[in-house]
């Protein structure tokens, strides 16, 4: 999927998801994390509505593990609170980052759910500066 904010492609990983994300800044690849993960809940990711707004604050000063605690939170967001976003901003703070995320409570007559994302895993998970800008490679259970 391309976009205004960065590129991201999946891939297969045995009984998992792998997907490859690249953007020209890492707030941007930051940001297109949330749309992938998305993608795989929601079948069309256009039927869901920025009706609601959730602030995320995240405080953690590795890359790594912010990434993977941001896609980690949002995941929360779907589980915990039915919510299916599809609008993200990050902003990076001095230890963490600040998100403001869009979306609506899951309507089952509006929104074709597509795969069960259990867990966001550690597994090969890296984030790299590249000339171009940002890339990363991250795999979810589903």
């Amino acid at each position: 999927m391309t976009g205004m904010i960065g590129t991201f492609e999946s891939f297969d990983h045995t009984a998992d998801v792998g997907f490859v994300m690249e953007s020209a800044t890492l707030e941007g690849l930051f940001e297109i994390r949330g749309a992938a993960l998305f993608s795989l809940i929601v079948e069309d990711s256009s039927t869901v509505d920025p009706a609601v707004c959730v602030v995320v604050e995240l405080e953690e000063e590795d890359l790594n593990f912010l990434f993977f605690d941001w896609m980690a939170h949002l995941l929360s967001l779907f589980t915990t609170r039915s919510l299916v976003l599809s609008r993200f901003e990050v902003t990076f703070t001095p230890r963490g980052l600040r998100g403001v995320c869009q979306g609506e409570p899951v309507a089952l007559d509006k929104h074709r759910l597509e795969h069960e994302v259990k867990a966001i895993t550690y597994h090969g998970l890296e984030i790299k500066q590249t000339a171009a800008g940002y890339t990363a490679r991250v795999v979810m259970d589903i």
